[in-house]
């Protein structure tokens, strides 16, 4: 598969059969338990780009800004899957395509407006992410594919500006989660 220009993919085995297990019952998998020989995380996401979007402060009144962002990308939710299948011998291709809004958490009330115009990214419409893996298993095996959105994690602090008198004060913090691509996890298990 060609990757689109600005895009990495990254692919990470597990073979360490005490840690496979452990993958297996924090994620309540059907295999947990039984003889599994690899699983495989495949990682497709845009390179990082830390352009952020900053607000123009208004000449009176009061305003909340977003400051001190700090951005981490890769993140997933391991209880969201957005799509599972299974395959046996030859295998086969699964392709996502999802758009998924953006999530966010903050100590006080902000609006998804606000969030779009502070953080840098639409807290408003949804984000298409897509992506597809080609799937080999081998004879007597079965391949179970969840596929995961991966987000661009963006943590701020968030200050009240007195516009009229320049006094900033800190009032709280906040994260927003912008779905950004694709991970896939492929667990082998005998059939």
């Amino acid at each position: 598969m060609q990757l689109r220009s600005g895009y990495i993919r990254e692919v990470y085995s597990l073979t360490d059969q005490a840690a496979i297990q452990n993958r297996l019952i924090e994620r309540n998998h059907p295999l947990a338990g039984e003889y599994v020989s690899e699983i495989m995380t495949v990682i497709y996401m845009p390179l990082l780009d830390e352009t952020i979007q900053y607000n123009l402060i208004e000449p009176f009144g009061t305003v909340m800004v977003a400051r001190n962002h700090q951005s981490l990308y890769g993140i997933f939710f391991p209880n969201r899957p957005i799509r599972t299948s299974s395959f046996v011998h030859p295998g086969g291709r699964m392709a996502v395509t999802d758009s998924i809004a953006a999530t966010w958490s903050t100590s006080v009330a902000v609006t998804a407006s606000w969030l779009s115009l502070n953080v840098g990214f639409s807290h408003t419409n949804t984000h298409s992410i897509s992506d597809t893996q080609d799937i080999t298993v081998r004879e007597g095996y079965r391949a179970y594919v969840t596929a995961f959105a991966l987000h661009r994690r963006v943590s701020f602090d968030i200050y009240q500006h007195l516009t009229s008198v320049g006094q900033i004060t800190r009032v709280g913090n906040g994260r927003s989660y912008m779905p950004n691509g694709v991970r896939f996890e492929v667990v082998f298990g005998r059939v």
